[in-house]
């Protein structure tokens, strides 16, 4: 009886020896430990199949992206009532020459592909509201002709572009006014947030903060917020990447997982785990050979990667208790 105290005292011990070893193991360690384990026959027949359904994506010929203006959104302003792209007002010269250079600079890199110019045309909210329409859409019109005319050497044609119609930008002024100080700040919010929240029609919202205080605050922003809503409003560049080894690879291993040879996948994905879009695919082929551990593991660094098929498939596993 001592003895098998002794022997059930010393197999404690020794499991808690190892599994604190383990937990200091740096990450790097386990994941190689995690690489290489199983690995010797993964074509071996499991049960598996009987109950996971695999989800898994073929990448798209390109990985979409979107140029990086430094968090910022780049604007090009316009004079009152004017709608030509004058490079000398305000900060327009710097700005369209960012843009200009960025999509230049997609255009010659053969590794990738323009896919749009995303463009909105937006006018201060005074005058007349059909005639602010036609403003803020002929605005965006003229940024578009401009990059057409500056970038050299390449043709850009209109389906490259989005161009979209802001009209009145009521929301651009809330967010100026909301950051102000100015004199009766509650009393204009309280009219934007109505027009915004449409319990306001655009023209009655323009009355009444004319007759707010005898006009003040209207003056106040005619003369501070207004010129800085005058604007076509550059949103974003987006391009694909083409020619990518990595996609072609990923692909292939994928055709392998449909085809359930999934030693011939993880041949291809092994290689390349520094590439998070392999991570899901490895879990599966750990999978569907009867290694729930090792594809827990690869399946829970692909959801933290944003994943959606590796979810459902990590989903599956918790269903199961694995």
């Amino acid at each position: 009886m001592i003895n098998l105290k002794f022997r059930c005292v010393l197999i404690i011990a020794l499991f808690f020896i190892v599994e604190q070893a383990y937990s200091r193991t740096p990450e790097k360690y386990r994941e190689v430990e995690l690489i290489n384990a199983g690995t010797s026959n993964p074509d071996n027949k499991t049960g598996v199949e009987s109950w996971f359904v695999p989800h898994f994506s073929r990448l798209g010929e390109g990985e979409r992206k979107q140029w990086d203006f430094i968090g910022r959104r780049l604007i090009v302003d316009f004079r009152v009532s004017h709608t030509e792209i004058d490079a000398g007002f305000l900060s327009n010269e710097s700005v369209l020459k960012e843009i200009v250079d960025a999509v230049t600079l997609i255009c010659k890199n053969t590794d990738n592909r323009l896919s749009k110019i995303q463009i909105e045309g937006y006018a201060s909210p005074e005058g007349l509201f059909e005639y602010n329409e036609t403003l803020s859409k002929n605005r965006a019109g003229a940024l578009k002709r401009y990059l057409q005319r500056k970038i050299q050497g390449f043709r850009l044609n209109d389906d490259q572009f989005s161009v979209t119609n802001g009209g009145e930008n009521w929301l651009g002024l809330r967010e100026m006014v909301a950051a102000s100080d100015m004199e009766n700040k509650k009393e204009v919010l309280h009219i934007l947030d109505d027009v915004l929240n449409d319990r306001l029609n655009p023209e009655t919202a323009k009355d009444r903060l004319k007759q707010l205080k005898n006009g003040e605050p209207y003056r106040y922003m005619l003369n501070n917020f207004y010129p800085l809503l005058r604007n076509a409003c550059y949103v974003a560049v987006n391009y694909e990447l083409i020619n990518e080894p990595a996609i072609g690879m990923i692909n292939e291993a994928i055709g392998f997982i449909g085809e359930k040879e999934y030693g011939k996948a993880l041949e291809l994905l092994l290689p390349a785990t520094d590439d998070p879009r392999t991570w899901n695919a490895i879990g599966i082929c750990y999978m569907m050979t009867g290694k729930g551990m090792i594809a827990r593991f690869w399946f829970g660094k692909a959801v933290e990667a944003g994943n959606s098929d590796a979810k459902k498939n990590l989903d599956q596993l918790d269903a199961k208790n694995m």
